[in-house]
């Protein structure tokens, strides 16, 4: 399951708003299993996120709060983990952050 939230951040300053240009802001929630997990558990647990973001009542529920809920497959979601956690790894090294 993948949920994207998107809030859109109002910028008077124009330096800042340049700055920011860019950026791109989104947070995902997921639910996530350990690799080793049966593949059956995987898929019937899929089976019932994608029937509950089907669900219109939730769905509204999310959209209000600012939330897209997408949906995917696990093979999908963990591209996307892989992906955000390889350009993470790259700003932190570029910026020279070390854990305090």
């Amino acid at each position: 399951m993948k949920v994207v939230f998107t809030r859109v951040r109002v910028v008077d300053d124009a330096e800042h708003a340049e700055r920011i240009a860019s950026y791109q802001e989104r947070k995902d929630a997921g639910v996530r299993r350990d690799q080793r997990q049966a593949r059956e558990i995987i898929n019937k647990l899929h089976g019932g996120v994608v029937r509950a973001l089907q669900d219109a009542e939730l769905r509204k529920r999310f959209i209000n709060d600012g939330a897209e809920p997408v949906g995917g497959t696990p093979e999908q979601f963990a591209v996307l983990i892989r992906s955000d956690t390889a350009k993470w790894a790259k700003v932190i090294k570029e910026a020279g952050i070390k854990p305090e």
